[in-house]
């Protein structure tokens, strides 16, 4: 999948794959074989490679770590991560996170009633920013300029965004939406 994602990078940029293995310091070889997930790049060259690229080394490093699952593979879920964005906060505060909660990277509040009883509103939520969603996470994501948390699902062509809440309708999003962001996956304390 890391790979991939250089490849995409790399394409979407115009940038020749001489020229990116020459910045990493790789031979154009190497490189073809991370781009076809033939072999997987150190944390060094990973790290050459997200700044020529102007990727995020926290998600590459992240994509790496954990495998993506089949399905989520087949849909290219990893289109709609921001890979080259940074969340922007306003207001910071440092707050305890509860005992098997790890990898987190933002906290907030729930603002709605749609994942009740799982996630009560105004409930804390904790967030792995950027993370690769498999079906039937709980995430974070952005949709036309709002954010709603949902249960992830894949329908056919759509990915369906689902309350546990019925008063809240199901969200359906066709295929490579620009309006649709995976913020991050929604980490339940035990």
């Amino acid at each position: 999948m890391v790979g991939k994602i250089i490849r995409q990078e790399r394409i979407k940029q115009k940038i020749k794959s001489k020229d990116l293995a020459e910045a990493a310091g790789i031979d154009t070889g190497h490189l073809s074989h991370i781009e076809k997930g033939i072999r997987n790049p150190s944390k060094t060259i990973l790290a050459k490679l997200c700044n020529e690229l102007n990727l995020s080394y926290q998600f590459m490093l992240n994509v790496a770590k954990n495998s993506v699952e089949e399905e989520s593979a087949a849909y290219d879920v990893t289109n709609y991560v921001p890979y080259d964005k940074v969340l922007y906060a306003e207001n910071f505060k440092l707050v305890n996170c509860p005992k098997g909660i790890h990898d987190v990277s933002l906290v907030t509040k729930m603002q709605d009633a749609s994942m009740e009883p799982i996630i009560a509103k105004d409930s804390t939520i904790y967030v792995h920013y950027t993370s690769v969603l498999a079906p039937n996470d709980i995430c974070l994501v952005s949709y036309h300029g709002n954010l709603f948390v949902r249960t992830f699902k894949m329908k056919d062509s759509q990915i369906a965004l689902s309350a546990e809440n019925k008063d809240f309708e199901e969200i359906l999003i066709d295929e490579n939406d620009p309006d649709f962001v995976i913020i991050g996956k929604i980490i339940l304390p035990d």
